[in-house]
């Protein structure tokens, strides 16, 4: 569902009129701590979604909106920050 959004700006709202854009900069395989990659007894593959943003969002799930994704809640967390703004990390497992 997100590989092929990779690059395109989602909307995301802070509250019900408050909104900020994220750009989903990845779509990568999860690796758990140690390195380790696992299926679930499911046979899906976790893996994480990587966004970038300029403000700082507490970790929490969030109404995202997409006009060809759609919309959906996803939990983020911020993982890091540089020049530009912050990297969140949302993990589906």
């Amino acid at each position: 569902m997100f590989l092929p959004h990779v690059g395109k700006i989602f909307r995301v709202y802070r509250t019900a009129d408050d909104t900020v854009e994220l750009t989903l900069d990845e779509v990568a395989p999860y690796v758990a701590p140690h390195g380790v990659q696992r299926k679930e007894q499911t046979g899906r593959e976790p893996f994480s979604i990587y966004f970038h943003g300029p403000i700082h969002l507490s970790q929490r799930i969030y109404r995202f909106e997409h006009p060809d994704a759609g919309a959906f809640e996803i939990f983020i967390v911020p993982i890091a920050r540089d020049a530009e703004g912050y990297r969140y990390e949302a993990v589906f497992n």
